[in-house]
């Protein structure tokens, strides 16, 4: 059962989102396998328009460090979860079985209500996420088939903001992403959010099916994919 401060907090992030019509931001991410000691990290930039558009762009370096490329975009619009790789110059085309709810993971991002929904919240204090007396709230899913079995948030109570959010999946393995310079005023073009395949005629589209507990799982764990 959620606690009554872990449920406030929870409530004040889900507020705090509400009330943003749309986000600008920089990420870091972190995927560490259980398996392995070794981690796996990304960089790139996220978008995000009410009610429903997530877009997430994978950055890399190139030779000189002082410039940029995009290696995978990652895009919710709503109802199709889309992952389009330049490196194999593949199109991944995931329909929600859910269609117009932003996956669980993610719905923080357009201050979506799926979080009280799908899981049981309480304040983790174990001092494993965030800095020094961060307000981190543990999420623990209601869906017994879920593909993951906890999700952290590391809160700015300041203003109730996510800086860090982790999804733990049930093989143990990581995604951590860190938030960097949020933008909550700066208008985001939503034609940022439309994919159309066919302006990349020399991709290969893959269009798969949903999986129980597909629609829950994320931005998060697409993002990871290679």
């Amino acid at each position: 059962m959620a606690s009554s401060k872990a449920a406030a907090v929870l409530g004040n992030v889900q507020r705090f989102y509400a009330n943003a019509n749309q986000l600008r931001a920089q990420f870091h991410e972190v995927v560490k396998t259980a398996s392995s000691s070794a981690a796996q990290t990304s960089e790139g930039t996220v978008l995000v328009s009410k009610p429903d558009d997530v877009r997430f762009d994978y950055l890399v370096r190139n030779g000189n460090r002082s410039a940029l490329a995009v290696t995978k975009t990652v895009i919710f619009d709503g109802s199709t979860l889309w992952t389009i790789n330049h490196g194999t110059r593949q199109i991944v085309q995931r329909q929600s079985p859910t269609g117009g709810v932003v996956p669980a993971a993610v719905s923080f991002l357009t201050g979506g209500p799926t979080l009280q929904t799908h899981f049981t919240a309480s304040l983790n204090t174990s001092g494993s996420y965030g800095i020094r007396n961060s307000t981190v709230l543990e999420l623990v899913p209601k869906q017994q088939d879920a593909p993951y079995k906890q999700l952290f948030f590391v809160v700015d109570s300041s203003d109730w903001h996510v800086s860090e959010s982790i999804v733990v999946e049930s093989n143990g393995d990581t995604s951590e992403f860190r938030f960097y310079a949020p933008n909550f005023k700066q208008a985001v073009n939503n034609s940022l959010f439309q994919v159309s395949p066919g302006s990349l005629p020399n991709y290969q589209r893959v269009v798969q099916t949903p999986q129980a507990g597909g629609a829950s799982a994320g931005l998060a764990s697409a993002g990871t994919t290679p």
